[in-house]
């Protein structure tokens, strides 16, 4: 679905963000770009639906080179969700909800359904929050409704910028538990930006662990990397809470429940 080869980026001083990268993700697969701050994570997602455009290298998104698409038009493809959800004040929820839609040109009934049915899904009744503005909604009310955006014209791929970031760890926990039984059943191609390593655990099929200028240590499943870290770096930022998460993780999934046991 999305394919990153020898991707490079210059912040204007010469240094680089992201220094020849090379990643592929699967389509139908959640993955989790997790690293040190400042290691290009966010900037490799904004390259992805040209937020940002790299300075050498090839994206291509469904075998499309990325640089020959017009970047509005690639851009109402992809859902995206921020940690400051970027919700317009102005706008009730369910506006807000129906935003992409409405530059679809969808018709209003159309668009109404949609909306009611997403709300439904993110856990806000339709009939108490469509007509509320964000000013009257708790953090973790913003967050949803903000995912819920993102899925409004149904778009294959959703970039996720540390989108559970603002909130506590309660209601991050929740958000975390419905992203991943959502994702379980729509099966979007995801790519996840985190600097937490218990949530990339928890909702990635696949966790790519970066160093600095975005240069790969590990790529593999969530169990392959807390079984198997291939350096000493992959260690270190594991942590020592490693070998419980991997317990955790094989316990759930013998049970055939989520990936990590709520609150290990």
């Amino acid at each position: 679905m999305i394919r990153l080869e020898n991707v490079t980026k210059q912040f204007a001083g010469g240094s680089n963000a992201v220094l020849n990268l090379s990643l592929e993700i699967l389509d139908g697969q959640t993955c989790v770009l997790i690293g040190p701050s400042g290691c290009g994570k966010t900037t490799t997602l904004r390259m992805i639906n040209r937020l940002i455009d790299p300075d050498s290298g090839r994206i291509e998104v469904e075998g499309v080179d990325t640089s020959t698409v017009d970047p509005a038009a690639l851009r109402l493809k992809m859902g995206y969700v921020i940690q400051s959800t970027g919700l317009f004040p102005h706008m009730t929820v369910g506006a807000n909800v129906g935003t992409v839609p409405r530059l679809w040109k969808w018709d209003s009934k159309r668009i109404a359904r949609r909306v009611d049915e997403l709300l439904e899904l993110v856990g806000l009744g339709p009939d108490e929050y469509r007509d509320r503005y964000p000013h009257q909604l708790s953090g973790g009310q913003r967050q949803r409704v903000g995912f819920a955006r993102a899925l409004a014209a149904d778009p294959p791929i959703l970039l996720m910028d540390e989108p559970f970031g603002a909130v506590d760890r309660i209601t991050r926990e929740r958000l975390q538990q419905e992203f991943v039984g959502i994702q379980r059943s729509m099966r979007k191609t995801v790519v996840f930006v985190t600097h937490d390593i218990e949530e990339a655990v928890l909702v990635g099929d696949r966790i790519c662990v970066l160093k600095m200028q975005a240069q790969i240590a590990q790529y593999d499943t969530p169990e392959r990397i807390l079984a198997k870290p291939e350096s000493e770096y992959v260690v270190e930022f594991l942590g020592r809470r490693r070998v419980a998460w991997l317990e955790a993780l094989r316990r759930s999934s013998a049970e055939g429940g989520d990936q990590v046991a709520a609150g290990v």
